[in-house]
């Protein structure tokens, strides 16, 4: 099975190099995106901390592991118009509580109308100053999460939701980037979805969970 930065890693170097312009329109840069990868990242797991409604999923992963994970997000929203299946990614870590993540774009079931589907996409990279970046800059409603039913996720919520989501996890993975840890509290007050923290190597804490 193709692992998760085998399959982007190359794509990954270039955004962080070249900046959006590494994109482009999507699909000339980001093909449709696979229907199953692990995640190949010895670091990367997921444990859940808490219980509802005050759990919470701490996901700890290399620079890349997140870049990559970023992009293949950003892959589910240039495909989004087709209904593209959900790409199973499957966790290794033998400590992770998620074992299997799936990558869809979550859509209004009861609209019948046509699906939308961004023209574009460009990313610039924005430094990381706070624990807390989207409730800090007002921002509540677009918050992504993960549905968690057992040892399976499911990420990250809607268009804006995952597009939020992409762009922070391309910040974390920046090469410049010095903040550990990230945590995301949104208005997610439904059963099975859950807020999340990123957690970066070299944070307090990172290399007692994940052993």
């Amino acid at each position: 099975m193709t692992g998760l930065i085998e399959e982007y890693g190359a794509i990954l170097h270039d955004v962080h190099t070249r900046g959006g312009a590494a994109l482009g329109l999507f699909r000339p840069r980001l093909s449709h995106p696979p229907d199953k990868l692990r995640i190949d990242d010895s670091n990367f797991s997921i444990q859940r901390v808490g219980r509802n409604p005050n759990a919470r999923l701490i996901v700890r992963a290399s620079k890349e592991a997140l870049g990559c994970l970023g992009l293949i997000v950003i892959a589910h929203i240039s495909h989004c118009d087709t209904r593209v299946e959900p790409t199973e990614l499957v966790v290794e870590h033998s400590g992770s509580a998620v074992r299997l993540l799936r990558i869809s774009i979550t859509h209004d079931t009861m609209s019948r109308g046509p699906l939308m589907k961004p023209v574009g996409y460009r990313y610039f990279p924005v430094r990381l100053h706070s624990l807390r970046p989207l409730a800090d800059s007002g921002e509540r409603s677009h918050v992504p999460y993960i549905g968690l039913e057992r040892s399976i996720g499911e990420g990250f919520g809607d268009l804006e939701q995952s597009a939020v989501l992409a762009n922070l996890l391309l910040d974390l993975s920046h090469p410049e980037n010095d903040r550990l840890q990230v945590e995301l509290q949104g208005e997610n007050a439904v059963r099975h979805r859950i807020d999340l923290s990123w957690v970066l190597p070299g944070a307090i804490g990172f290399d007692l969970a994940v052993a």
